[in-house]
C-alpha cells in the first residue's frame, strides 16, 4: 500500500538508507507524517485534524490505530518499526526529559485498513516490542566508532542536560538531517537516534553509536 505526495501526484516508495552503525530505520512520526490515536478514542474522518494523539506507552500485543501517508510503503501483515512522539514535541517544540520519555521505536505488524484514498489511511496495527526513549541505549548493543558524535558545524536544537538533539544539516527547510544523543547515568553520550527527511521521505534510524574520542566528548560537555 503506497500513497501519493499531496504536492507531485507521484506515487511514493519507500527508500531508507540505514547508515553505518544503526540497527534499523522507523518511519516517522510527526503531525503531516504519521501520527498514533490515543487508546480508546474513535477513529475520525480522513480529513479531520481534531482528535487526540498518543502520549502513552503503547502495550505489547496492543491494536493501536496509525493514521498514514507517504512513504508508508507496507502491505497487511508486514512487519515494520514506527516512531512514537509526544504531541507536545511536534506542535509545541516542548522539548523536556518528560515530553522526551513519551517517545520511542515501536514494532507493528500491519492488520488492516479502516479508510483510506491516494493520500492518507487509517490503519490498524499490532504491537509486538516497544522500545521508549530512555531505553534504546540499553535495548542494542554498542557501536564504537573513532570520530566524534558531532561536529563543530552541527547546530543545538535543544539541550535538556539528559538529552541534547542537532540539527547536521538543512536545505531550507526541504531537506534535512538531525540527530538525538542521550546522555547516561555514567556521563556517557549515546547517539540513539538520527532523522533524515526530504520531499518524499521522512525516516528515524536508532541503535547505540557511542565515540573512542574522548577528547571530544568532554569538549562537547564543556560547550554546552
Amino acid at each position: 500500500m503506497r500513497f501519493k505526495c499531496g504536492c507531485c501526484g507521484a506515487e511514493v516508495k519507500k527508500e531508507p538508507k540505514v547508515p553505518k552503525g544503526f540497527v534499523g530505520w522507523a518511519y516517522c512520526c510527526d503531525d503531516c507524517i504519521m501520527e498514533w490515536l490515543e487508546s480508546g478514542e474513535e477513529i475520525p474522518p480522513l480529513d479531520s485534524e481534531s482528535w487526540i494523539r498518543r502520549e502513552t506507552r503503547p502495550e505489547v500485543g496492543e491494536i493501536c490505530d496509525i493514521r498514514v501517508r507517504k512513504p508508508f510503503d507496507e502491505e497487511i501483515g508486514d512487519e515494520f518499526y514506527m516512531q512514537l512522539k509526544s504531541p507536545r514535541d511536534y506542535y509545541t517544540d516542548e522539548m523536556t526529559d518528560e515530553v522526551i520519555a513519551c517517545g520511542g521505536i515501536i514494532k507493528c505488524r500491519f492488520e488492516s485498513v479502516v479508510s483510506r484514498d491516494d493520500y492518507i489511511a487509517w490503519i490498524k496495527v499490532r504491537v509486538l516490542e516497544v522500545f521508549m526513549n530512555d531505553e534504546l541505549y540499553k535495548a542494542f548493543d554498542e557501536y564504537e566508532r573513532e570520530e566524534p558524535l558531532v561536529s563543530d558545524f552541527e547546530r543545538l536544537n535543544y539541550d535538556t542536560g539528559k538529552w541534547r538533539g542537532l540539527l547536521l544539516w538543512d536545505g531550507g527547510g526541504d531537506i534535512g538531517e538531525y540527530c538525538d544523543i542521550y546522555t547516561d547515568s555514567d556521563g556517557r553520550e549515546h547517539l540513539v537516534l538520527q532523522g533524515f527527511w526530504d520531499y518524499h521521505n521522512e525516516y528515524v534510524y536508532f541503535g547505540n553509536i557511542v565515540s573512542n574520542n574522548r577528547e571530544q566528548t568532554n569538549d562537547s560537555k564543556d560547550n554546552r
